[in-house]
């Protein structure tokens, strides 16, 4: 290894890769359910004052919504959204209700009004 390559502790590298991978699920996915996890998102955003990633997932369970075969597909979603200025990210991160997720911290996120 050269002192210019990545090594498993560059957090850059790490992100960027992670978002390279979040936008290939995204890309993969049905436009149906693109179309689907936005608007949820939105709905969710709309309902709550503050939220995470796990709200969303919660409401498609509950109410028998299509998730993504792939997770991290729902992370790009997010960020477009926020790119978009539809919703922020308030600062805050709150433990993940998901087991998959092992209580990992997840963003909070509130709608941009």
């Amino acid at each position: 290894m050269t002192d210019n390559e990545p090594t498993i502790f560059d957090a850059i590298e790490s992100a960027r890769r992670a978002t390279e991978s979040a936008d290939r699920a995204y890309n993969n996915a049905p436009n149906e359910w693109r179309q689907h996890i936005y608007a949820t998102i939105e709905t969710v955003a709309r309902m709550k004052p503050t939220f995470t990633a796990d709200d969303v997932y919660e409401w498609c369970a509950i109410r028998g919504l299509p998730l993504p075969n792939e997770g991290r597909s729902v992370g790009a979603v997010f960020r477009t959204m926020a790119a978009q200025r539809i919703i922020v990210a308030t600062g805050e991160f709150r433990n993940s209700a998901k087991v998959s997720k092992h209580a990992a911290p997840t963003r909070v996120w509130r709608l941009n009004i």
